[in-house]
């Protein structure tokens, strides 16, 4: 996991976000 993770991948890992 990169030091800055965009919205994107976090959505892709919980798309409970969405």
């Amino acid at each position: 996991m990169p030091t800055v993770t965009p919205p994107v991948a976090t959505a892709t890992i919980s798309p409970t976000t969405r």
